[in-house]
């Protein structure tokens, strides 16, 4: 009497195929919803004089954050007024009210330069993109 028998090797290769497909599967499926948690978040940035020589940089960061973060003030130093060739360089740190706005004194143009750009970053986080806001500048006038 002769038995037939499956072949084994033909059963189990489908088995880890099948497998295989549905781990790639649910892997693709979750990779970017972790990646997707970031949201987008605004700085932005003024500037004002409210004594005469005496420069300060205002902003706020929207939506309000919560609890007070750091906004990251950075400098940009140029001897001329446009195509300035420096880069961009920390100047300071403020921190948020609980409004989100933040305020910090800054400091005009250096002798020799004819303007100091300024603008706000904000660090990524866990829950938020890093964001940057536009740049302002104070100009010599004489």
């Amino acid at each position: 009497m002769t038995r037939t028998v499956p072949a084994a090797p033909a059963v189990s290769a489908a088995l880890v195929a099948a497998l295989v497909s549905a781990l790639l599967a649910l892997s693709v499926v979750t990779a970017p919803a972790a990646h997707a948690a970031r949201a987008n978040r605004e700085v932005s940035i003024a500037g004002k004089e409210p004594k005469d020589n005496r420069f300060v940089v205002v902003g706020r960061v929207s939506p309000v954050p919560g609890r007070s973060i750091n906004v990251r003030i950075q400098i940009m130093d140029c001897k001329r007024d446009l195509r300035c060739s420096s880069g961009w360089r920390l100047f300071g740190k403020a921190r948020t009210n609980d409004k989100g706005r933040y305020r910090m004194k800054v400091r005009g143009p250096k002798d020799g330069y004819n303007r100091v750009y300024y603008r706000a970053h904000v660090v990524r986080t866990p829950k938020w993109q890093a964001d940057v806001s536009r740049e302002i500048y104070i100009h010599r006038v004489s």
